[in-house]
């Protein structure tokens, strides 16, 4: 693992696209940078072999029982699957907080950027969606 900080992390369920729409058991979590990562299981994400990273400052999330729905600017979905609804406000609220975190955080690094007159803030960016298959 890089020494991510995860505010939660766990098993969802994510739904492939294709012709056979499926739904496929990954491992989950929601790091302190805005972001969720993913991997078949827990060991694979422990040992950095991520399937993908979603950036949750570019997506709106709303939970309708136990499933959860991102919606991103280009409005593209991505739909997953808690155990139970319990579970799905808990992952809610984790992607909720840490995009909004995520957020302020590079506000207040953009409005330090802007005030001592320099460019870039240096703040790397993410696909909002870049999984490979899987």
């Amino acid at each position: 693992m890089s020494g991510e900080v995860w505010a939660l992390d766990g098993i969802l369920l994510k739904r492939a696209s294709g012709l056979i729409p499926r739904w496929h058991k990954r491992y989950f979590a929601v790091t302190g940078d805005g972001c969720m990562i993913y991997a078949d299981d827990e060991e694979a994400l422990m040992e950095g072999k991520e399937k993908g990273r979603i950036d949750l400052t570019t997506a709106t999330v709303s939970r309708q029982r136990k499933f959860i729905t991102l919606t991103f600017t280009d409005a593209k979905q991505l739909q997953l699957q808690a155990t139970n609804a319990e579970w799905a406000a808990a992952w809610e609220g984790a992607m909720k907080k840490a995009a909004a975190v995520a957020a302020a955080g590079a506000r207040a690094a953009a409005g330090a950027v802007d005030r001592s007159g320099g460019g870039s803030t240096g703040l790397s960016q993410y696909s909002h969606y870049a999984p490979r298959k899987g």
